[in-house]
């Protein structure tokens, strides 16, 4: 059976050719299969999925960081223009 090359340049030539609409449908099931495969990559756990999923309308469920309790992370600050960067660590510190 023999199979047929297309480049990626020219499917984008051929949907520039497309009328808006049907542009759109396209653009709307790329979106689509773009969300279902980073959802099947990033597999959450049942209660972070629920935590995530709870109405923001309050305060959000507690959430379980397990028996060590909630690790320690880095300072940051946050640098205008820049966003949040780490704060420099004392090295004096232990």
């Amino acid at each position: 059976m023999a199979t047929l090359a297309v480049s990626v340049e020219q499917i984008l030539t051929l949907i520039q050719q497309l009328p808006l609409d049907s542009k759109q449908a396209i653009f709307e099931v790329l979106r689509q299969d773009v969300h279902d495969n980073s959802l099947a990559r990033t597999a959450l756990d049942e209660e972070s999925q629920d935590w995530l999923e709870a109405e923001l309308v309050s305060m959000p469920p507690e959430y379980d960081w397990g028996q060590s309790g909630m690790l320690e992370g880095m300072p940051v600050h946050y640098v205008a223009g820049q966003g949040l960067v780490f704060a420099e660590a004392d090295i004096g510190k232990s």
